[in-house]
């Protein structure tokens, strides 16, 4: 192997890493760039506050935090359950954490569409009937 080829596979071998490690920084911004994945799950819970309510709709670990979480039931805010003075509908739920918003009573129906957003932006939507029951 001459002289000529080896400087040539160096300088191949060079160009490849230098191309690998440009590649990293956009690999790691797609990733932070990635879908909001968490566990969306109803129970039954009696509650009187913030609202009466029979069912609950609990949002729970998400893979990245959701800065302002809402919980709509038929295109209506639910209030989340940690409030019991002042409603709220709209919070932030951390990394790998959750929280629950309550249905008030007599508004319960099986094929209503529960929609979770981050602000303006929908990031699950579902039928109530097709979200799995865990015990409270």
């Amino acid at each position: 192997m001459s002289s000529l080829e080896v400087w040539s596979l160096v300088i191949a071998s060079l160009s490849l890493i230098i191309t690998v490690v440009g590649l990293v920084p956009l690999y790691l911004d797609f990733l932070s760039r990635r879908k909001i994945n968490f566990e969306l799950l109803r129970f039954q819970e009696f509650s009187h506050k913030p609202v009466e309510s029979i069912w609950s709709i609990r949002v729970l670990h998400p893979n990245k935090p959701i800065e302002m979480c809402s919980v709509s039931y038929n295109g209506v805010k639910l209030p989340w359950w940690d409030n019991p003075i002042e409603p709220q509908y709209e919070r932030f739920v951390e990394l790998m954490s959750g929280g629950n918003v309550r249905i008030p009573k007599g508004a319960e129906k099986d094929d209503a569409k529960v929609v979770v957003r981050d602000g303006k932006k929908i990031i699950r939507k579902r039928k109530f009937q097709k979200i799995p029951i865990v015990p409270a």
